[in-house]
This record gives structure tokens, sequence and C-alpha cells, in this order.
């Protein structure tokens, strides 16, 4: 089953087997004025 998003297009720019480094990840992409999410399986 997908998790539930928000209406809207939406780009997936990585698969990760630990919530860090997806964290990592999410604040890189803010920093440079990306709106990002971490969604769970």
């Amino acid at each position: 089953m997908c998790p539930q998003v928000p209406i809207g297009d939406r780009v997936q720019v990585g698969a990760f087997l630990d919530a860090a480094s997806a964290k990592t990840l999410v604040e890189k992409l803010k920093a440079q004025g990306v709106e990002a999410t971490v969604y769970k399986p």
C-alpha cells in the first residue's frame, strides 16, 4: 500500500535503509530551497 501523500507532482530522490541518511538528504535539499519530506512505506 502506498503512503498517503498530498496531491501534486512528486519526485523521489532517494531510497534509504536508515532514517538518518534520509534526514541528511532532506536537510541538504532544504538548504538549497527544495521542499523535501521523508515518507515511510
